[in-house]
């Protein structure tokens, strides 16, 4: 659905707000993730918005190698600034050409349909992949659907990411959910590929 990712391109984001969430609780699953899969020296994330996730990596794993893609110029304007990295301005599903040791999606893929979801499985060439994600079949959601949240002003889409991955080549190495969820992100999903 079109509409979904052009609220997130189009026009101003608070960044600095953004950037200062970055030791929110949810957060800090993705850093359990990272120590749940081999050892790594870069990581990718995917609609890294202003940086929250890759500035707490960066600070917890010093020396570790960290880039992103961001469509919202005013996003990543803030996270290359403060990150003091380059931030790619592709929209989904476009990915790098080069190689990450690990990919992270924390709230990116639900702002697209299924069909791109499938692709962004398909092409990610990291090792591990990392999604923190609403998902389907775990509280609060049911089916795989287009869902409006009362706490989210935009409706977002519910994948079921574990069925998705597996049929693009990915194997589960730790799946746990998220209790109470954060926003709607109710798992956190750490893929290697096979």
């Amino acid at each position: 659905m079109k509409e979904l990712t052009e609220f997130w391109v189009e026009g101003a984001r608070d960044a600095e707000k953004m950037w200062q969430s970055h030791e929110d609780k949810h957060r800090a699953q993705i850093l359990t993730a990272l120590s749940c899969v081999p050892p790594f020296k870069s990581v990718y994330e995917i609609g890294c918005g202003a940086g929250p996730n890759l500035r707490r990596i960066i600070h917890a794993r010093p020396g570790v190698i960290v880039g992103g893609s961001e469509p919202n110029e005013s996003l990543a304007a803030w996270a290359s600034e403060h990150l003091g990295v380059p931030i790619e301005r592709e929209q989904m599903p476009w990915l790098p050409v080069s190689t990450w040791d690990v990919t992270i999606s924390c709230y990116a893929m639900a702002y697209v349909d299924a069909e791109i979801v499938k692709v962004i499985l398909r092409n990610v060439r990291s090792r591990n992949f990392i999604i923190l994600e609403p998902t389907a079949g775990v509280t609060p959601f049911g089916n795989p659907e287009l869902y409006q949240s009362h706490d989210k002003a935009l409706p977002f889409y519910v994948h079921d990411y574990a069925t998705l991955a597996e049929s693009a080549g990915w194997r589960t190495l730790w799946r746990w959910p998220l209790y109470p969820h954060h926003m709607g992100l109710n798992v956190v999903l750490t893929l290697e590929r096979t």
